[in-house]
């Protein structure tokens, strides 16, 4: 029963949340596809689509080296982009934003033919074709210079290969077609396109909102780029030595003190617009939150029909004990017309009588969206009215006894591994401040100053 949360009731968990066990409906799907096995590999483009889109969606690079496990040889490893993450708090370094590593350099990182992938993507030579500070493109008026251009172009590029080496063994053919109308190519630059446009779109919500940075801030970029200094370039090393490692990536100084000051930024801006864990949020807007996103909150009684453990169907005898009890259990509650008295007393049932092992992190019950939890038990959820107790409902996991409860704005959305209770706050501070900057990247004007987004990698590919 994984984490002891939701595992008796609920049908498919969230990934990017923790506390939320998956049934046995995802562990079935996870069997049959892993038993697909090779047979369905030739049908698996959309599956390397979507990785790419995940791949190449969101800023390029936040605290450009911590954490990277490379070999400080002299050709350093290519960064791989940060998964998929249209949101601001998503990106904040200590919450995963940071890119993902590489356990090889670049050298060790080899394509069908032997070359390395960055080799195969031959980009010294695109790079040669524009001076790094010479403007190719605006936003709004804002220049965008051949080094920034450049290096998205180059991350995405080897994200593409990367994700092409890992399922085909092959590079990737610039000049074929990943949709509709759409060569692989072209579908770069509207990546490199999209990841400048959410650069710019974080600079333009923090200027919105007067936020900056501070001095300590600023000093702790800056404390960090020496300690990198000293990791990939050796104990002694100058600056020079610094700017000459992050050139085998195609970064400049100036492009990598951008980023990093765009990572602090990310990280910053949820708190200064809404507090610590969202706390400016006031209850009523909390709530009608979750009233537009369909949250329902509910306690229940499960008495199950299997073996919690083993998921092995129980006795007659103990069904039909269970299903008995439970009916019992259903007709007490329902009797009780006080409903703080009739809450009180479900509580009571439900500390003494379910097997849910969810109640010790969830002791009031659970919130959810719709398809989180089994179909009986939200179903039963939305028939009912605030306080009102069902009569038992049956599941694959055994007789429930529901109270659907009122939504309130502290209610435990979900509980982290370390035991730590989330609320539904960061959720929505989440949701507010992706919709903020999609606002802000939908009414953008791009101007291509130099035909940049024409250059065809396949005219330069080894």
């Amino acid at each position: 029963m994984d984490n002891e949360n939701k595992n008796e009731i609920e049908e498919k968990a969230e990934p990017e949340t923790e506390g939320k066990a998956e049934s046995e409906v995802k562990a079935e799907t996870e069997t049959s596809t892993a038993a697909a096995g090779e047979a369905s590999k030739k049908n698996s483009m959309p599956k390397v689509i979507a990785v790419i889109a995940a791949v190449c969606v969101i800023l390029a690079c936040v605290m450009v080296l911590q954490n990277r496990n490379t070999k400080t040889e002299e050709t350093a490893a290519a960064p791989v982009e940060t998964a998929a993450a249209e949101t601001i708090e998503s990106a904040a370094p200590e919450e995963s934003a940071a890119p993902a590593e590489s356990t090889e350099s670049t050298a060790d990182a080899e394509t069908g033919s032997g070359d390395t992938i960055a080799d195969a993507l031959n980009f010294g030579s695109v790079y040669a074709l524009y001076d790094p500070d010479e403007v190719v493109m605006t936003i709004n008026g804002t220049d965008i210079t051949w080094a920034e251009y450049a290096y998205e172009m180059f991350y995405v590029g080897y994200s593409l290969e990367n994700t092409f080496l890992s399922y085909y063994g092959s590079t990737v053919g610039w000049d074929n077609m990943i949709a509709e109308n759409t060569t692989f190519n072209q579908y770069l630059h509207q990546q490199v396109e999209a990841i400048i446009l959410q650069s710019y779109g974080i600079g333009e919500l923090a200027e919105k909102n007067g936020i900056s940075l501070s001095e300590e801030e600023l000093a702790a970029i800056e404390t960090q780029k020496q300690a990198n200094i000293t990791t990939y370039c050796g104990e002694g090393a100058t600056e020079e030595d610094f700017e000459a490692f992050l050139a085998t990536m195609y970064m400049i100084p100036e492009l990598y003190q951008k980023m990093n000051e765009e990572s602090t930024l990310t990280t910053k801006i949820p708190t200064e617009i809404y507090g610590e864990n969202g706390e400016k949020l006031s209850d009523e807007d909390v709530i009608a939150y979750m009233e537009a996103n369909d949250y329902l909150y509910a306690a229940h009684i499960l008495l199950p029909t299997i073996d919690l453990d083993t998921r092995e169907a129980l006795s007659e005898e103990e069904i039909a004990a269970a299903k008995e009890q439970a009916e019992t259990l259903a007709k007490e509650l329902q009797a009780i017309e006080n409903e703080e008295e009739r809450l009180a007393k479900f509580y009571e049932y439900m500390e003494t009588y379910s097997k849910d092992t969810g109640k010790t992190a969830y002791p009031e019950g659970y919130l959810f969206t719709s398809g989180q939890m089994v179909t009986e038990f939200e179903e039963g959820t939305r028939a009912l009215e605030n306080y009102q107790v069902s009569d038992p409902i049956l599941s694959s996991y055994g007789y429930h006894i529901i109270m659907r409860l009122p939504l309130k704005a502290d209610a435990v959305l979900s509980v982290g591994s370390d035991g730590t209770a989330q609320t539904v706050h960061s959720t929505m501070v989440n949701d507010l401040l992706s919709e903020e900057l999609s606002d802000i990247v939908a009414t953008a004007k791009v101007t291509y100053v130099k035909p940049v987004n024409e250059i065809n990698l396949a005219d330069y590919a080894a």
